[in-house]
């Protein structure tokens, strides 16, 4: 069995959006084209609740760059980004969806920054 994991094609990771990388939608074509040769498709997703500690927003006094003791770990603060339900959070409008794919949410816990859809940091 063969499986593409397609990680994080959302509004936010675009140009335009809270953590943009420049010229990033021009992936998205490519992805397309992988996408339709898979025939079983997971999706990753950033999906932060409001006021996600891992946010610079979330400490008085702290800018984005900056780090906290959060838990064992220094935690890199990110602007807010990929807020669950948000415009940012969404998948881009152009990327094809696999119907019945999987999609794994990360980052959920508002106490842990998930880098991996499969284990919280």
């Amino acid at each position: 069995m063969e499986i593409l994991i397609v990680v994080d094609v959302q509004n936010d990771f675009l140009e335009g959006g809270a953590l943009e990388v420049r010229g990033g939608s021009r992936i998205i074509p490519v992805v397309n084209s992988l996408i339709e040769r898979f025939s079983h498709v997971i999706y990753t997703q950033d999906w932060h609740p409001a006021g996600h500690k891992s946010f610079a927003s979330s400490h008085r006094g702290k800018a984005v760059g900056d780090f906290i003791r959060l838990g064992t770990i220094d935690q890199y603060l990110w602007p807010d980004h990929c807020i669950q339900g948000s415009f940012g959070a969404k998948f881009h409008d152009k990327l094809l969806f696999r119907a019945g794919a999987k999609v794994f949410q990360k980052g959920m816990n508002e106490n842990i920054d998930s880098y991996s859809a499969f284990y919280d940091n």
